[in-house]
């Protein structure tokens, strides 16, 4: 095993990278925001659903709702697909929890990596 030595620049090479990694992901849920908003939803992010924080909690006005259609949206801002069917079960878990608080109506993920044919079939008949 070989130990390097850490030194300030090094550090801070690496606090570089972690931020512009951070303000990446940060830019991408932004633009996620940017468009529910464009789409007519009041848009709040960074909002706790049954004790679990989601990157954006649209909500949509509905004629003769008071609470209107709220959505929970999850945004990954990856480059490739991974663990997907993994991601759609733990989505499906806070969304049949929040219904059944009566905190959200649907769900959505947002991703820049497409998903896979399995992934798709498994969000499906997971509605």
């Amino acid at each position: 095993m070989v130990l390097k030595k850490v030194t300030k620049k090094t550090a801070s090479k690496r606090s570089t990278k972690a931020k512009t990694s951070l303000d990446k992901g940060t830019g991408f849920k932004d633009q996620v925001a940017q468009l529910y908003e464009l789409l007519g939803a009041k848009v709040k992010q960074n909002v706790e659903i049954c004790q679990k924080k989601v990157d954006v909690f649209a909500v949509f006005r509905l004629p003769g709702s008071d609470t209107g259609h709220r959505v929970i949206v999850e945004r990954k801002d990856e480059r490739t697909a991974r663990v997907q069917n993994q991601r759609v079960m733990q989505s499906k878990g806070l969304l049949d929890a929040a219904r059944k608080a009566v905190e959200a109506d649907s769900s959505e993920i947002i991703t820049r990596a497409p998903w896979s044919d399995q992934a798709k079939g498994f969000a499906l008949t997971s509605k």
